[in-house]
């Protein structure tokens, strides 16, 4: 099992990431820097499907930053991924692609 701790610097915005990683299983927790929140935790994992299936295990079940988030990673990594997206982004979700680049080099 490894854990680390990043900052990811997103102009205007710094996050920090968190990630344990076991075999099998990934967990990504993100949020502002400075702040300790805990909003939704979300679960995707491979299926006979193309897509990963998700599902909320705690939060408000119309957290799509943590399901899409999870969905992704999942897709790209061929883990089972849990992700806490403790973050709000823009509309434009620029600075989301952004993060998300960021997690998955993260992985390689």
């Amino acid at each position: 099992m490894e854990s680390s701790y990043h900052i990811i610097d997103i102009a205007p915005h710094k996050y920090v990431i968190e990630t344990i990683k076991t075999a099998h299983d990934i967990v990504v927790v993100i949020q502002n820097k400075n702040e300790n929140v805990l909003n939704g935790i979300a679960l995707a994992q491979k299926t006979v499907e193309s897509i990963p299936s998700t599902t909320q295990i705690f939060g408000d079940v119309l957290d799509d930053e943590s399901q899409s988030i999870a969905q992704l990673l999942s897709l790209k990594l061929q883990k089972r991924v849990t992700v806490s997206c403790n973050v709000t982004f823009s509309q434009e979700y620029p600075e989301k692609q952004q993060l998300v680049k960021a997690i998955l080099s993260l992985f390689k």
